[in-house]
């Protein structure tokens, strides 16, 4: 092999290899030699801004960019109705074929053969004829026999007549000739017409001024009726319910109210009792001592002494004690003894007076 071959079948260029003065050099795709097909790129390519036809005229890149741009507005891949789906039970991977039962129509046949038969049947045709009614002659109020007789009705025994009355009302619905009359029922429940002489149909009142007081009895000359909720005006000339309680006292205008006691009249005299017991206070003279005296008040007068119960020892100690009562407050006394204190207990009684 002579050197220009081993040159141009070189091993350490990669790719196709040109030889120019007896060097070889890699050679360059689109300038030492033309690509094929397969392996052209589009350098420089943008997609078309607008839809537009491919021309003759168009590069590769051109017609590449509105081929694009016409896509755009393509329905996407995987948005079509898929394969799987049926119609009626039937897939779509096929063209479609409607029977007549798909759709609920007479695939047999046999309503247009009924049709048929029937239009070649003529005692069909015939037993419809018979089935229809005899034509009717009769005049006026008519009355069928229930198996296609009709005949004219008879008035008073079918059907009444269109002045007939029932009872005392005619048949425009009057009841007597008179107005200003009040319906009632008379004997056997016939309905009649009657004079007034009760509160019935009347109008209610609706004067204020016409419901009074008490005063002087009379019938009374009102066409009206009382509501039931109506309300009588208060007799100023009468005396007010008392709803006061207990001794009572009057102002002299008709007011009257409870009487205060020991200011409107001197409370019922009472008797009270205590007892004093063995326990002072203090070492020496006056000692003193509260006793408790129920239903003793601050501002009660009345007189305090020894109970009628009270021993030879008992009134001695309180004589030799020089009893004297310093202060009184809501059931309790105070005791301040003056002289000798008590060793015993004492029973005390105390009159209040009103």
């Amino acid at each position: 092999m002579s050197n220009a071959e081993k040159q141009w079948l070189d091993p350490n260029i990669n790719g196709i290899v040109k030889s120019a003065n007896g060097e070889t050099s890699k050679a360059e795709a689109g300038t030492d030699y033309s690509l094929p097909p397969n392996s052209a790129k589009i350098t420089g390519y943008v997609k078309a801004s607008a839809v537009a036809a491919i021309a003759q005229t168009d590069t590769i890149n051109q017609a590449l960019g509105k081929l694009e741009k016409g896509l755009d507005s393509k329905q996407a891949s995987g948005s079509y109705v898929p394969t799987s789906r049926t119609i009626n039970s039937k897939p779509l991977s096929a063209n479609i074929e409607l029977s007549p039962t798909d759709i609920g129509a007479d695939a047999s046949g046999t309503a247009a053969s009924a049709v048929t038969t029937h239009n070649e049947n003529e005692s069909a045709h015939q037993s419809l004829f018979d089935a229809k009614q005899a034509k009717i002659t009769a005049t006026g109020m008519l009355k069928g026999n229930g198996t296609g007789g009709v005949s004219a009705a008879s008035v008073g025994v079918d059907y009444a007549s269109g002045t007939h009355t029932h009872g005392n009302i005619s048949n425009d619905g009057r009841v007597g000739t008179d107005g200003g009359k009040v319906v009632t029922t008379g004997v056997g429940g016939a309905i009649q017409s009657e004079t007034e002489n009760s509160a019935f149909n009347k109008p209610f009142n609706d004067t204020a001024t016409n419901v009074k007081m008490d005063g002087t009895q009379a019938a009374g000359t009102s066409q009206s009726v009382a509501r039931a909720d109506h309300i009588h005006p208060s007799d100023t000339s009468k005396q007010s319910t008392i709803n006061a309680s207990g001794i009572l006292k009057g102002t002299g205008g008709g007011d009257v109210k409870s009487a205060i006691a020991g200011i409107d009249y001197a409370n019922v005299s009472a008797i009270l009792s205590g007892t004093l017991s063995t326990t002072w206070l203090g070492d020496s003279a006056p000692y003193s001592q509260v006793v408790t005296v129920t239903n003793m008040t601050a501002s009660a007068n009345g007189v305090a002494g020894l109970s009628s119960t009270a021993t030879n020892a008992q009134i001695s100690a309180a004589s030799a004690a020089l009893l004297f009562v310093s202060a009184q407050a809501t059931d309790s006394i105070t005791i301040v003894a003056y002289g000798i204190k008590p060793e015993i207990e004492i029973p005390l009684q105390f009159l209040i007076v009103g």
